[in-house]
């Protein structure tokens, strides 16, 4: 199963936690786990271009955490873009995705 783990303070977001694996298909053939990789991989790379000094990130193949570093409107504004897109396939496929805030 994979985990989202969303840590606010009122509206902001401060931290990200996504890990796991979805396990509803067989290796290779996995299209959450693909989806999920691709959403966390796409966020990533936009927070690279967009706000390259707004976040730690910590990631290998278990596990993402993305932590508040310098926060902007920017920054809020990706992360909750990440945030709705991991919702939405949770809300999508909850056998396979726990997400929490």
């Amino acid at each position: 199963m994979i985990k989202v783990k969303v840590v606010k303070d009122d509206l902001r977001i401060l931290k990200i936690e996504v890990s796991g694996h979805a396990n509803s298909a067989a290796y290779g053939s996995d299209l959450v786990c693909a989806g999920v990789s691709c959403i966390v991989i796409g966020t990533l790379n936009a927070l690279d271009g967009i706000v390259p000094d707004g976040c730690d990130i910590t990631t290998n193949t278990d596990f993402t955490v993305i932590t508040v570093k310098n926060d902007s409107a920017e920054l809020q504004t990706v992360l909750n873009t990440l945030r709705i897109l991991l919702l939405t396939v949770a809300d999508r496929y909850p056998k396979y995705i726990k997400f929490s805030e």
